[in-house]
């Protein structure tokens, strides 16, 4: 597909934000089972009236290996594979729409005055959030057992415990804090 026309699709696509106001968009995720299309649609909001909204912090991937989503009416989104597994965890398990802010979506990529102005406000964006998720990646290299010891971990005495952790657990632990999402600049204002 040629710039001009995923220029056109987002067009289409995003409704113009205020920039009067600290207007950004919130992604309405629609629940679904495994094998459902992830669809989903953005609101307007104002960040001065502190909406409700998870954010979500993770690695883009490879812009290369996209997955079609339907986004705001449009049935051929596209999207990078690492954030089509995040929005299909999000959704699992949901009986309601989950609300969050998702810098792919909710910023018009296209559009670099949009993308400036948004940026600029991304420290506050996360700091309004409800919460933020920290989405490392799908689960690989026994990272689901790593999940497990930290949270055995958890207010625990750190100092007596780490005498516990065995091989298992120590491999397990080192292979998730390698995943990509560790080394981006922008974890310190995403996570904090």
């Amino acid at each position: 597909m040629a710039h001009s026309d995923i220029t056109e699709i987002h067009k289409i696509v995003y409704d113009e934000l205020d920039t009067t106001i600290k207007q950004i968009r919130v992604l309405e995720l629609f629940p679904g089972d495994d094998a459902d299309p992830i669809q989903c649609k953005t609101h307007r909001v104002n960040l001065a009236d502190y909406p409700s909204y998870t954010a979500l912090s993770y690695v883009w991937g490879d812009a290369r290996r996209t997955e079609s989503i339907t986004f705001n009416g449009n049935s051929d989104f596209s999207v990078t594979h690492n954030l089509w597994v995040a929005l299909h965890h999000l959704r699992k398990g949901n009986r309601g729409s989950v609300f969050l802010w998702v810098d792919a979506l909710c910023i018009n990529q296209t559009h670099f005055d949009e993308k400036s102005r948004q940026v600029e406000h991304m420290g506050e964006i996360y700091r309004q959030a409800t919460k933020t998720c920290i989405f490392l990646g799908a689960s690989a290299d026994d990272s689901d057992h790593a999940i497990d010891v930290l949270e055995r971990l958890d207010g625990a005495n750190l100092q007596s415990d780490a005498n516990t952790l065995t091989d298992r657990d120590l491999r397990a632990l080192a292979a998730l804090m390698q995943r990509p999402w560790w080394s981006r600049v922008w974890i310190i204002q995403e996570a904090l």
